[in-house]
C-alpha cells in the first residue's frame, strides 16, 4: 500500500513539474508581456496553429522594441515553413496591435525578433509543438527597422495606397552557447512517426525551417 501511495505521489509531482517546465510564458520576464498569436487563421489547412511570444514595449508604450518567440503550438506536419512565414507576417502587419503605431513620417524604429534555433519538439498524436529549449539555449535575432506607412508622400505615393508596414532588414546575430542539429522525425522514422503515439525530441532544430542566421 505504501509503495502504491508513493508511486501516485511521484507521478503527480512529476506531472506538475513537467507542466511547469513546459509553460513558455515563464520565460517572459517583466517588462515583457506574454501573449499568443493566432497565426493559424492565416494558414489554410492548419487553423489551430498558434505562437506564444514575449514582447516588450518602449518606455513610452507607443511602439514595441522586442519580440521573442517562446513556443509554437498545434503545427500540422508539413506546415512548418508556412507557420514561420505567417508568424513573421503577423508581427510585421499587426505591430500596432502590440504597443501602438509609429508612422513613417515620424521616423523608423528598431525592432528585434528573436527565434530559438534549438527547440524541444513534442508530438501529441495530432500536432507538433515546439518549445524553446533550456538545455541547449541558442537563439537567432533579426534586427530590423519598421514603421507604419499611412500613405503619406514620404513612404508611398501610389494613389491606390493602403496603410502598410515598411520594413528594412539590417542584420542577424546569435546568442547563447547551445548546439543542436535537425534530428530525424516524422513518417518513416521508427519511434518518431506521426501516429497516435506521442513522442518528444529534446534540443533539436525544427525540420523544414531555416533560421535567419543560417
Amino acid at each position: 500500500m505504501k509503495k502504491t501511495i508513493f508511486l501516485v505521489i511521484a507521478v503527480l509531482v512529476f506531472s506538475f513539474s513537467l507542466s511547469q517546465a513546459q509553460d513558455p510564458c515563464a520565460a517572459c520576464l517583466t517588462p515583457g508581456i506574454c501573449t499568443t498569436l493566432p497565426v493559424g487563421d492565416f494558414v489554410p489547412g492548419c487553423p489551430d496553429a498558434e505562437v506564444v511570444v514575449c514582447y516588450t514595449c518602449s518606455p513610452t508604450g507607443n511602439f514595441f522594441t522586442k519580440v521573442e518567440i517562446l513556443a509554437v503550438n498545434n503545427v500540422c506536419p508539413g506546415y512548418e515553413d508556412a507557420i514561420w512565414d505567417a508568424t513573421y507576417n503577423y508581427i510585421y502587419n499587426n505591430h500596432g496591435d502590440f504597443c501602438g503605431l509609429q508612422p513613417c513620417d515620424q521616423g523608423s524604429l528598431t525592432l528585434e525578433i528573436t527565434d530559438p534555433v534549438c527547440y524541444d519538439i513534442f508530438w501529441n498524436g495530432t500536432y507538433l509543438n515546439y518549445t524553446r529549449s533550456e538545455t541547449c539555449d541558442l537563439r537567432c535575432t533579426l534586427n530590423l527597422t519598421i514603421c507604419m506607412c499611412n500613405c503619406t508622400p514620404d513612404c508611398d505615393t501610389d494613389p491606390d495606397c493602403v496603410p502598410h508596414p515598411v520594413i528594412t532588414w539590417n542584420y542577424t546575430y546569435l546568442t547563447g552557447n547551445g548546439e543542436c542539429v535537425k534530428e530525424p522525425y516524422g513518417d518513416g522514422v521508427p519511434g518518431y512517426e506521426y501516429s497516435s503515439k506521442p513522442w518528444s525530441i529534446l534540443c533539436s532544430k525544427v525540420r523544414g525551417v531555416i533560421s535567419h542566421c543560417e
